[in-house]
């Protein structure tokens, strides 16, 4: 998918849902956002579908509206109550962004692509089940040899008293 797709595929999920000033504001924002050239697919890879950005924007709409602090300007995961879209009015506003937005770098899985999160699960399970297998194995083990030892060494104990 290249950047034209993307962002027609995402006016069309946003069309009829949210006014048409939000689409436009939305459609710039990720059209400044994409580089052109090369550098635009990783950007779209870690964007991600824009159907669920379009679903995650228009949800951020409802909420916006039910709350009464309708602004034009969507409120989600990518932007905030300003208006990001005018820097030329406001040269601060990358700062101010970047500023609301760093309290989820802390948290490392935000970061993560479903794809990482997928392959940490699986090594989660997979270190469980060898976990269960040695557990498993030790629990063998001490049936087989240790507890007959044991045994063996309480009955020495209990013999080397009566001498």
């Amino acid at each position: 998918m290249d950047k034209n797709e993307f962002l027609s595929q995402l006016r069309q999920s946003l069309s009829g849902e949210v006014s048409a000033d939000v689409i436009e504001q939305n459609i710039r924002y990720y059209d400044q956002y994409i580089p052109s050239g090369e550098e635009a697919d990783s950007v779209l890879g870690e964007l991600g579908d824009p159907r669920l950005i379009a679903k995650t924007i228009i949800e951020s709409e409802k909420i916006a509206r039910q709350k009464g602090n309708h602004s034009g300007a969507y409120s989600g995961g990518y932007e905030s109550s300003y208006n990001y879209q005018s820097d030329d009015d406001d040269p601060d506003w990358e700062q101010r962004w970047e500023q609301e937005n760093s309290g989820a770098q802390g948290v490392f899985f935000t970061k993560l692509k479903w794809q990482h999160k997928l392959v940490l699960a699986v090594a989660g399970i997979v270190l469980l089940m060898v976990l269960i297998m040695l557990s498993k194995f030790i629990i063998a083990f001490m049936f087989s040899v240790g507890f007959p030892l044991i045994l063996i060494i309480l009955v020495m104990i209990l013999f080397r008293k009566r001498r």
